[in-house]
């Protein structure tokens, strides 16, 4: 979980940087081309009974609003190409 962290932190980072160099290069009404990064939490989550059960971890972030396109999953599969709507 602490690496998992770490990544989020520097996903998050990067995305803040890339979006920075987009505004320098094309413009600040070029928002199209930003990314934001999503944050994200993670629970530790007891199982069982309260007092002897095993631990859980959940990584959760917030619903997003709008129509998106998931690209990819947690299982690693990938969407080669957008389904008309």
């Amino acid at each position: 979980h602490r690496n998992l962290a770490a990544v989020q932190a520097e996903a998050a980072d990067l995305a803040r940087r890339y979006s920075h160099l987009v505004r320098l290069r094309v413009g600040e009404d070029e928002s199209a081309l930003c990314l934001t990064y999503v944050d994200c939490t993670l629970y530790r989550v007891r199982q069982g009974d309260a007092i002897g059960g095993d631990f859980s971890w959940v990584l959760v972030e917030p619903e997003l609003e709008g129509q998106f396109t998931k690209w990819n999953n947690n299982a690693g599969a990938v969407l080669r190409e957008q389904k008309p709507v």
